[in-house]
């Protein structure tokens, strides 16, 4: 479903802003409960997607000495990062309404801005917890934090997704703030239209990100002024993904698969373990 292919829901205002006929159309009804129906096949295997890499803390005698605490302060560092972004987005989309910039470019640039403190945001705590508490030094416990950091994003995309559903159907009954809350998480999650593509290839894009989350965090453990690759590459991939995916969705997904897997090789190549 794509949101060029929807029906309009009629002129209304958006807190004194643009009309509805100047924002993009949001999806029919029917597109709307086909993209819940295919979205509620697809939820348990995005969680499956993280099998494989429970694998390791779950197999053979590491499981008996597996830091599982460390995975709890993987998904807290990730929530730390994203409450850090919020105060950076909240400001610069003020700056821009205050310096009279048209609502798309300010969505466009707050979209922009998001995206690349991402990285920064993202990498700097994750090396502060990995260097603060001394895991740096510990495969296992630098392979915990990231499967935690992984799995909250994890949960964190899901929910996501039913927001989507819940706002557009509440869009579609003429709920004013519901229209303005899809347009912001639209941005917030860098596509403008979150249900063009088919919920299913979240499998590959998740698998991709446990990849990248986990190899970025080996990478960084090897010293902390690794930080500065860590959080371009970070930054960088998800600038390419956000940008490149509307074009050409299938190609960008296992780009991104196969450079994490990449990644994830090196990092484990580096640290000995393959």
């Amino acid at each position: 479903p794509s949101l060029a292919q929807g029906r309009p829901l009629g002129v209304m205002s958006l807190a004194g802003s643009q009309s509805y006929k100047e924002l993009k159309e949001l999806p029919s009804s029917g597109e709307v409960e086909s993209f819940a129906r295919k979205l509620a096949c697809t939820v348990p295997l995005l969680f499956a997607s993280l099998v494989p890499f429970f694998w390791y803390p779950l197999s053979g005698a590491g499981a008996e000495s597996f830091p599982w605490s460390v995975v709890a302060f993987g998904a807290l560092g990730w929530w730390i990062a994203l409450l850090l972004r919020l105060p950076v987005i909240v400001v610069a989309k003020a700056c821009l309404e205050r310096h009279g910039c048209a609502e798309q470019d300010v969505m466009a640039r707050v979209r922009s801005i998001g995206i690349f403190i991402s990285g920064p945001a993202e990498e700097g705590v994750r090396t502060v917890l990995l260097f603060f508490f001394g895991w740096a030094k510990s495969f296992p416990a630098v392979f915990a934090l990231g499967l935690g950091w992984t799995s909250i994003e994890l949960l964190f995309t899901v929910l996501q997704s039913l927001a989507v559903l819940r706002l557009l159907r509440d869009a579609l009954q003429g709920d004013e703030r519901a229209v303005e809350g899809f347009r912001m998480l639209a941005t917030q999650i860098g596509r403008e239209d979150p249900l063009a593509l088919h919920p299913a290839w979240g499998f590959v894009e998740r698998c991709g990100a446990h990849s990248m989350h986990l190899a970025l965090g080996l990478l960084v453990s090897l010293s902390p002024w690794m930080v500065f690759a860590t959080l371009v590459i970070h930054s960088l991939c998800n600038w390419s993904v956000a940008t490149f995916l509307p074009q050409a969705p299938a190609a960008v997904e296992l780009l991104f698969l196969l450079f994490s897997i990449g990644l994830l090789l090196a990092g484990l190549f580096l640290w000995d373990v393959v």
